[in-house]
């Protein structure tokens, strides 16, 4: 059974085993702006029976309009990748924005990452071709709201 709803506090330890499978050195960073968007109210979690599986973080104040999100961090614990789950997260995703009466959603997809491009592609975001070129080796794709 799925289900989603914002973290708090308490969630810190199980969404840190979601992205265990990367570089400890970046595990501290990633805690970091993880715990920074909990404090903020800005980190869905996606939960598979009752267990944290992923988690979306953004932010709120993109461009300097509160209209504008940026999307920075969306993960899918390794095992629950390619069933699914995040595209269905990201289209949860979508609708809590349209329900906040966000315009426009931005975000950067690392250039290797194609099974994520794809993803993003496939729920309807489209890729900015006049992005910053200042993100090196990023693609710069957008939403816009309806």
């Amino acid at each position: 059974m799925i289900s989603y709803r914002k973290s708090d506090q308490n969630d810190l330890d199980e969404i840190m085993d979601v992205i265990s499978d990367i570089e400890i050195s970046q595990q501290d960073e990633s805690k970091k702006i993880i715990n920074e968007r909990v404090t903020q109210n800005q980190l869905l979690c996606v939960f598979l029976y009752n267990k944290i599986i992923g988690f979306i973080g953004w932010n709120t104040k993109f461009q300097n309009n509160p209209e504008f999100w940026y999307l920075e961090q969306i993960t899918i614990q390794k095992n629950y990748r390619g069933k699914g789950i995040g595209q269905n997260f990201v289209k949860y995703f979508l609708q809590f924005c349209r329900d906040k009466k966000v315009k426009k959603i931005f975000a950067h997809i690392q250039e290797h990452n194609k099974k994520s491009l794809k993803m993003f592609l496939n729920t309807g975001w489209i890729i900015n071709t006049e992005s910053d070129k200042n993100k090196l080796h990023e693609i710069t794709i957008e939403f816009y709201l309806k």
